[in-house]
């Protein structure tokens, strides 16, 4: 009996001094540290990406806004199809006279 309670207490301390090597251990800080640079490391990288985005989104809606008074500044296409028509109309009417030109020259 006293040789199965000292297997017994063994088995305890070398249970204990598997628990004192895993906890006095500094792999496990250094994990830790490692862990916390590589957010911190991730944080800083989605901030000046986040800006980046941010810069372009404001390039683009200057780009836009500047888009958009050239259009309404435009003339609406049925002034441009009215001038169009005008120069047809002038130009059919030169186009009548030079060929009048040419028959009287004849």
């Amino acid at each position: 009996m006293a040789a199965i309670m000292q297997d017994k207490f063994r088995e305890h301390l070398s249970v204990a001094d598997v628990l004192k090597a895993n906890y006095s251990s500094a792999d496990d800080i250094d994990r830790v540290e490692a862990i916390n640079a590589l957010e911190n490391e991730l944080r800083q990288l989605c901030c000046s990406r986040e800006a980046n985005v941010q810069a372009n989104l404001r390039g683009l809606c200057e780009e836009t806004e500047k888009v958009e008074a050239v259009l309404r500044e435009a003339e609406p296409p049925s002034v441009h199809e009215a001038r169009v028509a005008a120069l047809e109309e002038s130009q059919s009417t030169a186009e009548g006279r030079i060929q009048q030109l040419n028959n009287e020259k004849r």
